[in-house]
Order: C-alpha cells, then structure tokens, then sequence
C-alpha cells in the first residue's frame, strides 16, 4: 500500500517507495507493525502503549488483574488507563458504547490486538473472556 501511495501521490517508482519507507523508519518518522501497518509518528503509539504496559503504582491499582497479563475489558479500567490524567484520550478512542461493543472493540484496544501486543482470551466454548 505504501508503494502505491507513493506512485500516486508522489509519482515515485517501487525502488524508490521501498527506499524512502525505510529512510522514514530509520529515521523514526514511521513504524512497521508485525501484521505490515505503517503508523506515522510512533512516538504517539508508545505513548498510547506505555498507558498500558506501566509500573505506575497508582495506575496498576486501577486496572485490576493487569499485572498477571489481562485486561478487562471493562470501560472503568479503560478510563483508567486512557482517560484520566495525565493521558485524558478522547472517550471514543477507548471506551465501549453501542458502536464499540464487545464485537467492535475499541479503537485502542483493536490497536493492541493488530500490533499483536494484546490477544483475546476465550474459554472453551469460545466465548471471549471480557
């Protein structure tokens, strides 16, 4: 995708699309996921991450089993890790609401499980454990 971008947007050919991506990555203005998502400004993704994979006493307290590796997936914990401060992310982005139920998950949430950093547990049956 990033190389017919570039053609379209830039007129840029394969080999020059294939150097240029991975100029950006080297130079920090973009990150390639495991799954071959770009995102741009990863610095903004590991601050969206290290809400999460945190030692902060006081936010560990309000996220509950987090600690043995599992995340509720309960809107009180996800406030607790995007919306409060110092964070205070815009409620849609991490929050569950008729559009965001537990089939569509959370912007954020869906962002940890595409960048293979979170994975959905279920039980025997199959029945997600949330």
């Amino acid at each position: 995708e990033f190389a017919s971008l570039a053609d379209l947007r830039f007129s840029m050919d394969l080999k020059s699309a294939v150097v240029a991506k991975e100029l950006f990555c080297f130079w920090g203005m973009l990150f390639e996921l495991s799954n071959g998502d770009l995102v741009l400004n990863p610095q903004r993704l590991a601050d969206v991450l290290a809400c999460v994979f945190t030692k902060v006493p006081k936010k560990i307290a309000y996220m509950g089993d987090v600690v043995r590796g599992i995340l509720h997936h309960r809107n009180s914990i996800m406030e607790a890790i995007w919306g409060r401060s110092p964070s205070n992310y815009p409620k849609h982005l991490w929050s569950f609401s008729p559009s965001n139920n537990s089939v569509n998950l959370p912007p954020f949430l869906n962002l940890l499980h595409r960048a293979e950093l979170g994975y959905p547990l279920h039980d025997p049956e199959g029945k997600p454990l949330h």
